[in-house]
C-alpha cells in the first residue's frame, strides 16, 4: 500500500508537487526531519538520495517527520511541516524495504536541504528557498564525506529564524 502511494506521488509532479486547494498549505514531494526542534525539509528529484539522507541523520539523532511527501502549512511567520496519515512512521530504505519509526507529529522548517542543487565552493554564499511567502535559508548537496554530520550540526545551531 505505501510503496503505491508514494510512487503515484513520486509520478505526479516532482519536487513543487502542490495537491492541496487550501492557499496556505502545500504538499510537496520531499522529505523532512527535525534535529533538536529545528526542521530540515530535504527536497530532491526522485532517487536523488532523500531517504539515504533522512536515514543518515536519523542515525546522528534526528526525528523523522516524513519521507517522500510533507505537508507544508503556513502559520502566521512559521512554516510547519507535517506527514499525510497514510505513510506517518514510515521510511523507505532502498534495498531492504520500508522501515516503521516513531515520527514527530510535526516540526517548524528552519533549512532546506536541496539535493538537486550541487555545491562545491569551500564557503558558499547564502541562498534562500521561498515556500508560501516564506524564506528559508537553502543548501545544497555537497561532496563532503561527512555531508549528513555537517548538516545534523548546522541545524542543531540553527534558531527557527523565517523571513516573510
Amino acid at each position: 500500500m505505501i510503496e503505491i502511494s508514494l510512487r503515484r506521488a513520486s509520478s505526479l509532479g516532482g519536487p513543487n508537487l502542490d495537491l492541496s486547494s487550501h492557499p496556505d498549505q502545500k504538499l510537496l514531494y520531499a522529505n523532512c526531519v527535525s534535529i533538536e526542534g529545528t526542521g530540515v525539509l530535504i527536497l530532491g528529484s526522485a532517487g536523488s538520495g532523500k531517504s539515504c539522507l533522512s536515514l543518515k541523520l536519523i542515525g546522528l539523532g534526528a526525528r523523522l517527520v516524513s519521507d517522500d511527501q510533507t505537508y507544508i502549512t503556513r502559520d502566521m511567520r512559521k512554516l510547519v511541516a507535517t506527514c499525510p496519515d497514510t505513510i506517518k512512521g514510515k521510511i523507505e530504505a532502498r534495498g531492504i524495504g520500508i522501515l516503521s519509526l516513531s515520527p514527530l507529529d510535526s516540526t517548524v522548517l528552519s533549512l532546506v536541504v536541496d539535493l538537486n542543487l550541487q555545491n562545491d565552493e569551500r564557503l558558499p554564499k547564502d541562498d534562500t528557498y521561498e515556500i508560501l511567502g516564506i524564506t528559508l535559508r537553502r543548501i545544497g548537496r555537497s561532496r563532503l564525506d561527512a555531508f549528513a554530520e555537517a548538516v545534523y550540526l548546522l541545524a542543531r545551531n540553527m534558531k527557527t529564524d523565517v523571513k516573510g
